[in-house]
C-alpha cells in the first residue's frame, strides 16, 4: 500500500493524489481571489449609494438653510446621517447598478428625513388614545 493509499500502480496513485491536492490547493486560491475582487467591487457600489444618498442630504440641507448659521446644525448633521444611511438601504434594495438607480438613491437621500418623520407622526396618530367614539 502506498502512502497515500494508492499502491502505486492501483486506482489511486500516490502521484495521481498529490497532483489533485496541489490543483484544488490553486482552484481554493483563486476563488478566494475572486471572493476578494467581488467583495472590492461590491464595496465600491455601496459607497457609491452612500454617496450619492449623502450629496441628495447635502442638496436638501443647502437648498432648505436660510443662513450659514442653520449649515452649522445639529438639525444639518442629522440630516446628513439620515441620508447616508438612506443610501446605505438603497444599496440593498436596487436591482442592478444603473444611472436610474443612482439617481433614486439622490432622490431618497434628498428625501430621507421627510419621509421617516411623516411615517414616525402617522405612527404616533395611530397609536395615541382617540378621545372618542
Amino acid at each position: 500500500m502506498g502512502l497515500f493509499g494508492g499502491s502505486g500502480g492501483g486506482p489511486y496513485p500516490a502521484t495521481t493524489l498529490f497532483c489533485t491536492n496541489v490543483n484544488l490547493s490553486l482552484l481554493i486560491l483563486g476563488n478566494g481571489f475572486k471572493l476578494r475582487f467581488n467583495t472590492l467591487k461590491r464595496s465600491k457600489l455601496l459607497l457609491h449609494f452612500i454617496v450619492l444618498g449623502l450629496l441628495g442630504g447635502l442638496a436638501y440641507v443647502f437648498i432648505h438653510a436660510d443662513d450659514l448659521e442653520d449649515l452649522a446644525s445639529f438639525q444639518t448633521l442629522r440630516y446628513l446621517v439620515l441620508s447616508a444611511i438612506t443610501g446605505y438601504v438603497y444599496d440593498y434594495l436596487y436591482s442592478e447598478h444603473n444611472w436610474p438607480n443612482s439617481v433614486m438613491a439622490f432622490v431618497s437621500g434628498y428625501f430621507a428625513v421627510d419621509f421617516i418623520e411623516g411615517l414616525v407622526g402617522q405612527a404616533r396618530r395611530r397609536l395615541s388614545p382617540s378621545d372618542g367614539f
